[in-house]
């Protein structure tokens, strides 16, 4: 080491030569490393999970009593408030169906509020309940997954009665859906 720094090229030392070069070339590979260019992406994700109701119900008027129900309908996101009248003891079934989209299985649970404790909720509400996954992906429609590809879970008859020790009034049962 020590004929390094005695050896000279031009009367400079070969070491310090050598030394300044290193340091030339580590701080060129450092500079040489800087961004460029970039790129950024923005991501728009959509609810997944589409859920309908149909509300079957008896209408009982002057012509007789007969079952009327309200069709498929879907559930916006922010919520629906369903208008019933009951008379205490009446019992009125809703079915719920739920489209996956998404491309894995969803957990979906029910929370029951406002009134509840005076409607006779006997089950059938998704606790738990895995929606399976969708079945394909469509490129060709917006990148996302079409109606015919979406997974489907559908409810048997949930039955929502008004407790017949209700004394008259308006109640309200707040149902919400929340997936993992």
């Amino acid at each position: 080491m020590k004929q390094l720094f005695k050896k000279k090229w031009r009367s400079i030392p070969v070491g310090i030569i050598a030394a300044a070069l290193m340091v030339c070339l580590l701080a060129g590979g450092a500079f040489a490393a800087y961004t460029f260019t970039g790129m950024n992406v923005t991501v728009n994700v959509d609810e997944p999970l589409q859920v309908q109701y149909n509300l079957t119900y008896e209408i009982c008027d002057e012509q007789g009593c007969r079952t009327d129900e309200t069709g498929w309908q879907d559930l916006p996101s922010g919520g629906l408030t369903l208008e019933a009248d009951f008379s205490a003891g009446d019992v009125q079934t809703l079915y719920l169906r739920m489209n996956n989209r998404a491309n894995s299985p969803l957990t979906v649970s029910t929370l029951l509020g406002g009134d509840a404790s005076q409607f006779d909720l006997t089950g059938g509400f998704p606790d738990g309940q895995v929606v399976p996954k969708s079945t394909g992906f469509d490129f060709g429609n917006g990148a996302g997954v079409s109606d015919a590809n979406a997974a489907e879970w559908t409810s048997d008859g949930i039955p929502i009665g008004i407790s017949g020790e209700a004394p008259p009034g308006t109640y309200t049962l707040t149902i919400e859906f929340e997936r993992s």
